[in-house]
């Protein structure tokens, strides 16, 4: 399967973790029956940043898988990927995100010669900003049915749009972005969608996706002399 490319849709979302190491006598040293303030002990909250706020009322998060619902008819999305795209190969200059939600289909990265999967969702309009973060700008949802379940067979192509702003909720990204066409075993995206699409659906859920090589787009080849 060759996915679309025309918006390719991380820098780590770190907690820094502060520890006293005292060197001299007891007096100083800090009582280990507190928490450190940079610890997960300390009660600090998971990051969660919006990084694209919806057109409606906002979406608490939950972590259940996305799921897509039209005609009270549900369907889910249980696998997720993302590639990136070199900011030399993009209109805006700046790095861009190719993130695909699957079901069905082959296991594993997508490739063009992957089966194509019943049904996929792109996330687009998420890039790099100046400090290696995620943020979006334009962000829309595109839902492909391959099977005919809730697009009607005459649709070409086969898909929903995002109706308005979907909300992007960030958790969590570790991000190499000079790494692009470089293999990433770390490489993972943690995002929270919700948006309504035409045909009345409405989308919810949470990606969890891993990098994949193969849908990275590198800078334009230098000409030859």
């Amino acid at each position: 399967m060759n996915p679309p490319r025309s918006t390719p849709l991380r820098w780590p979302l770190i907690a820094l973790l502060a520890g006293l190491l005292a060197c001299g006598d007891t007096s100083d040293s800090p009582d280990t029956n507190e928490p450190d303030a940079g610890s997960p002990d300390a009660g600090e909250a998971p990051m969660e940043v919006d990084i694209s706020t919806g057109d409606g009322a906002r979406v608490e998060p939950t972590e259940t898988t996305p799921v897509l619902v039209v005609n009270e008819e549900s369907y889910t999305f249980s696998r997720a990927y993302f590639g990136l795209t070199h900011a030399d190969a993009t209109e805006t200059g700046r790095t861009e995100l190719y993130i695909e939600v699957v079901e069905g289909g082959d296991e594993g990265c997508p490739t063009e010669e992957s089966a194509s999967p019943d049904r996929n969702m792109l996330v687009q309009g998420v890039y790099l900003d100046e400090e290696g973060e995620p943020a979006a700008e334009d962000a829309q949802l595109i839902i492909f049915d391959y099977m005919g379940d809730f697009v009607p067979p005459e649709a070409n192509p086969p898909l929903l749009r995002s109706e308005g702003t979907p909300q992007l909720t960030l958790f969590e990204a570790e991000i190499c972005e000079s790494c692009v066409g470089e293999a990433q075993p770390e490489g993972f995206l943690k995002l929270f969608v919700a948006g309504d699409t035409s045909e009345g659906g409405v989308v919810r859920g949470m990606i969890e996706a891993t990098h994949c090589e193969s849908l990275d787009v590198g800078p334009p080849a230098l000409p030859t002399l």
